[in-house]
């Protein structure tokens, strides 16, 4: 009866251990399984991650370069204006001259090269007007400043020789 009683636990315990550990085999199935499965989600991720880096990358390198391109277009195009610009002036070409329209170092160069090619028409004329023998203003340079100043309202005196012969000393 003993030996009988203990046969019976004995089978009872082997039933429960081989219970246990199917139901251990179980769960070890199931976690390796759900670890495949997250390993695969997380690989996809990280492809999908390379993929996004990659094709942003190459969206900003194409921003880039083309930014790049407008901005060296517009300066080249500023510096082409000017340097015709200066070409004109060296010709003694005042007037209608190219303008950078721009709000950075070359608009402003621009501007002030021009406020430049004007005093340098008004320094011509004024040269154009100069009397070789004394390099004093003349007729023209002498009655423009008069009738600037009768324009203004402004008090002067006016005294004018003519010396013959001047030449001479």
């Amino acid at each position: 009866p003993a030996s009988s009683r203990a046969l019976e636990l004995d089978k009872i315990l082997r039933e429960r251990q081989s219970a246990l550990t199917d139901f251990v085999k179980k769960i070890s199935h199931d976690a390796l399984k759900s670890q495949n499965k997250k390993s695969r989600l997380s690989a996809k991720i990280g492809e999908d991650a390379y993929r996004l880096i990659i094709g942003l990358g190459i969206i900003f390198i194409v921003v880039a370069l083309i930014t790049t391109i407008l901005i060296t277009r517009n300066i080249a195009g500023s510096i082409r204006k000017l340097k015709i610009a200066t070409k004109r002036v060296a010709k003694g070409e005042f007037e209608d001259l190219p303008q950078v329209k721009s709000y950075d170092e070359l608009g402003e160069l621009s501007v002030h090269f021009s406020e430049m090619a004007k005093r340098l028409k008004q320094l011509e004329q004024i040269l154009v007007d100069m009397s070789p023998l004394t390099r004093m203003p003349g007729n023209i340079a002498i009655e423009n400043t008069l009738r600037k100043r009768l324009d203004d309202g402004e008090l002067l005196a006016f005294c004018h020789f003519d010396l013959d012969n001047f030449k001479v000393f």
